[in-house]
């Protein structure tokens, strides 16, 4: 069994998120020393662990990552999740994508915008008639 500090550092997870993850049920110790009240970790959860931080690495919010490993075996939920998390990263990539070219646009038009040289004068004309037509 290992402390909850010897766990942090073989996973890379820091105490203060372990104990975030107990809260949430996410990764709760195996034991917990009733004298002492230290959490006590299996080897086998350093699996876990490392599952969580694959999942945090690739977007995903602990009540994804909760809800995916609520029983490994579910495979086919996991990749559910995989496949909504790739639509929802390439809908940013296109939102962001769409951005750069608006604000290459305003660039542009500043850029532009010293080319041309705009002059405004203002004349009194006698009163005439004025025939419109517009096309529909």
């Amino acid at each position: 069994m290992l402390k909850i500090g010897e766990f942090s550092v073989l996973t890379g997870i820091s105490i203060h998120m372990l104990r975030n993850y107990v809260k949430i049920g996410l990764l709760k110790p195996e034991q917990v020393d009733s004298m002492s009240s230290y959490r006590l970790y299996s080897e086998k959860q350093i699996v876990r662990a490392n599952r969580i931080q694959v999942l945090k690495s690739l977007g995903f919010g602990l009540k994804e990552i909760s809800e995916i490993l609520i029983n490994d075996k579910q495979d086919e939920k996991t990749r559910a999740f995989l496949i909504d998390k790739i639509n929802e990263k390439e809908e940013s990539i296109a939102k962001a994508h769409q951005q750069v070219v608006q604000i290459q646009q305003a660039l542009d038009d500043i850029d532009k915008q010293h080319e041309y040289t705009l002059t405004v004068s203002i004349k009194r004309l006698p009163v005439r008639r004025v025939v419109s037509l517009k096309a529909d």
